[in-house]
């Protein structure tokens, strides 16, 4: 299988960069491996590092929102699934800690690719889940149903989970899982569907990254609202940043993940010489190439659907490249703003 193991086959994907800095996947042909099962190394799951955060403050949220935070001031985060096959927040969570502890027991791309973007060598065996596993919300409208399984992980939602090394932080690298991936955890093995493509990503975080690495929603509830002025009226989501498919590094610089608040109403901002109301803003998950202290809106006028091309390998072995209409959800031309007088 060239220079790619039979291993990573059983993943179904290797990341690469595409020279105009769109991620793109090369899905290896898994053959009889279609249903292949590898054990799980010792799948325990700490409760990770105490995230530095504020809780939620009742005047930052509307009434309405109380019965959206906990007891401890904490957002109940949406199990958000557009799709009945979906995997849920602890299916997604065990096929995070799954894949970590398999590119422990083996050599190749993407463990190279994560030790790469982290700066050094990882200890795989010793890594667990930290702080909060978190569904992220396709940029993109749901492709047609016909569409390949394999362009369907790629363009929808996803759980998104940080692996540390010590209680005290930080992440060393995030498991990203598609939500619609086939498999699941069952009996201790990864198994259950067909490994079609696309079904994870995984990335290291740079060692320069700050300790606290993982912005929390609590944390960037606050600085909506000390920003705008203006109560929070729903759980905030988590949207992939820019379009770029699962967290990557381009050009040295690392992408990934945009905390969405919505307001009670709109605000009037002046964008880039332009006034115009809105009533919603981002704040970076902290994977990102942006200020992850500066709070974001994005463009008055949506961006048009456009075909993107992806490529994978079919069912006999032989390349596949379908063309697709794409819709984006949001504008996503991110920049700062003034509140207007």
């Amino acid at each position: 299988m060239d220079s790619y193991s039979v291993a990573e086959a059983a993943l179904g994907v290797c990341l690469r960069i595409h020279p105009k800095g769109r991620v793109v996947t090369r899905v290896k042909s898994i053959g009889a491996l279609a249903l292949m099962l590898f054990p799980l190394l010792g799948c325990s799951s700490p409760a990770g590092p105490s995230e530095d955060s504020p809780r939620i403050d009742p005047s930052w949220i509307v009434d309405s929102l109380r019965d959206g935070v906990s007891a401890d001031g904490l957002f109940r985060l949406a199990d958000v699934r557009e799709f009945p096959d979906e995997a849920t927040r602890q299916e997604g969570g065990a096929l995070a800690v799954a894949i970590v502890k398999f590119l422990g027991s083996t050599t190749g791309a993407i463990r190279e690719y994560v030790e790469t973007t982290h700066g050094a060598a990882i200890e795989f065996d010793k890594l667990f889940p930290c702080g909060r596993i978190v569904y992220v919300v396709s940029p993109f409208n749901p492709v047609k149903s016909e569409t390949a399984s394999a362009i369907r992980n790629v363009t929808g939602g996803a759980w998104v989970q940080p692996m540390c090394l010590t209680l005290a932080g930080p992440p060393v690298m995030l498991q990203y899982v598609a939500a619609r991936a086939r498999v699941r955890v069952v009996g201790g093995v990864i198994g259950g569907g067909p490994l079609v493509g696309n079904e994870f990503y995984s990335v290291g975080v740079p060692k320069a990254a700050p300790t606290r690495f993982v912005q929390t929603p609590e944390r960037a509830a606050q600085r909506v609202f000390m920003r705008t002025n203006t109560r929070i009226a729903k759980v905030p989501d988590l949207l992939h940043d820019q379009y770029y498919i699962g967290p990557t590094v381009v050009n040295g610089r690392p992408l990934g993940f945009l905390w969405i608040f919505t307001l009670e109403r709109p605000v009037t901002v002046i964008r880039q010489g332009q006034r115009f109301q809105t009533s919603r803003f981002y704040v970076v998950y902290g994977f990102s190439s942006y200020d992850v202290t500066e709070v974001f809106v994005d463009g008055p006028v949506a961006l048009a659907p456009f075909w993107e091309r992806f490529g994978y390998l079919g069912s006999d072995g032989q390349t596949v490249t379908d063309s697709v209409m794409v819709e984006p959800r949001f504008p996503l031309s991110l920049a700062t703003f003034e509140l207007a007088p």
